[in-house]
């Protein structure tokens, strides 16, 4: 039975705003597309999202909660020049089905004045 690529918000405490957004299934072979939006952050200079493989529990950090593990594996990350508004990521997929069902756990953060720390979503590659 093949794995069925889904994604599932997560936020914490519900403190963070809802800033990252899944614009794609992270289907396997393709390309999984999300965006950050730095719209509400005061100063926003830079716009990252980082995918580990799991959770924590919320640790607040003064302007929001940091949702995923930093001591877990880092699956990848990505940064950009925040735009005042949606920046869009896009993260190639590997072909190999031996990742099907794996599931990482992304959380966008915007770099203002301070930094701000978005939602979380969960990616669970598949097909």
């Amino acid at each position: 039975s093949f794995s069925q690529a889904n994604t599932q918000v997560f936020n914490g405490n519900g403190i963070n705003p809802a800033c990252l957004q899944s614009l794609s299934l992270p289907a396997l072979g393709s390309t999984w597309s999300a965006q950050v939006d730095s719209a509400g952050t005061s100063g926003a200079t830079l716009s990252a999202i980082l995918i580990y493989a799991q959770l924590r529990t919320p640790l607040l950090l003064g302007t929001g909660e940091l949702l995923v593990d930093p001591t877990s594996t880092l699956y990848t990350s990505a940064f950009q020049v925040a735009g005042g508004g949606p920046d869009l990521f896009a993260f190639s997929l590997p072909v190999n089905t031996a990742f099907a069902g794996v599931s990482g756990f992304a959380q966008g953060f915007v770099v203002g004045t301070a930094l701000e720390p978005c939602n979380g979503i969960e990616i669970k590659l598949g097909f």
